[in-house]
């Protein structure tokens, strides 16, 4: 590898690793990496990451373009752009990317962004099955626990707790799918397990408040109508955004 190779891809690693923290300062290093070797699928697809956090999506789109022309098959590349199509309002076009990309042998990150939008569509048996098939090419704590969820909304209660426990053992931080084992819990009536997960989650910021909420719907199933005051109390004061999803989803019902 020559010096500007080296150089090139020294840059490239600081971009990613400043893209969440400092976008800004990513975008530079990016694209100096492509001035020094402007060739490079991953670098242009890392640059269109940056530019769509700072909210410039045509240049996102040109360099992706570029990506792809380069990479036909690149993960971010074409995961990013079905993104970005779906966020302009061309869903059918985001679907044709998807499905050409699962044609030609997409990773299971591909084909797991392709099951999430098919979900989000409603299109669930489809979506399961997309799950599925990306579980076969590659096990993710996120294709377990998006198929467990969908288990879950269909009553499948046991079914989607294995779920959950195998993404939980792909990654036992995944705060996320930890509140959402602690619902199902609820629902198999093993409320004791699942106030033993919703305290243990109180302390992280990032869930602190649906395990309130979770807290509250337990102390309300137990008839205890104060500890779920209290409960909900701290959920406002932890998510307050959340809060108010839920006090609207209270009120259309």
């Amino acid at each position: 590898m020559t010096d500007q190779s080296l150089a090139s891809a020294h840059l490239r690693t600081l971009g990613v690793a400043y893209a969440s923290s400092d976008p800004v300062a990513a975008e530079d290093a990016l694209r100096r990496s492509l001035q020094l070797e402007p060739g490079v699928a991953c670098t242009h697809a890392g640059l269109a990451r940056v530019l769509c956090r700072l909210n410039r999506y045509s240049e996102a789109e040109a360099h992706l373009d570029r990506a792809l022309a380069l990479d036909p098959h690149h993960d971010e590349a074409t995961a990013l752009h079905a993104e970005l199509l779906v966020a302009e309002g061309k869903v059918p076009d985001a679907i044709r990317r998807y499905v050409v990309a699962a044609a030609n042998g997409a990773s299971a990150r591909v084909i797991t962004g392709f099951a999430d939008l098919l979900a989000r569509l409603g299109l669930r048996d489809d979506a399961a099955s997309r799950y599925r098939d990306a579980l076969g090419r590659d096990e993710s704590c996120e294709a377990h626990a998006n198929l467990a969820l969908l288990a879950a909304d269909d009553g499948r209660l046991e079914e989607a707790l294995g779920g959950f426990d195998r993404a939980l053992e792909l990654d036992p931080t995944a705060a996320e799918v930890m509140v959402n084992r602690a619902n199902v819990l609820v629902e198999l009536g093993r409320l004791d397990e699942a106030e033993d997960a919703f305290v243990s989650l109180t302390v992280d910021p990032d869930v602190a408040g649906a395990a309130w909420w979770g807290i509250a719907a337990l102390s309300d199933l137990r008839g205890d109508v104060a500890a779920a005051s209290a409960a909900r109390e701290r959920a406002v004061v932890a998510a307050p955004e959340l809060a108010r999803r839920c006090a609207s989803l209270v009120i259309e019902a």
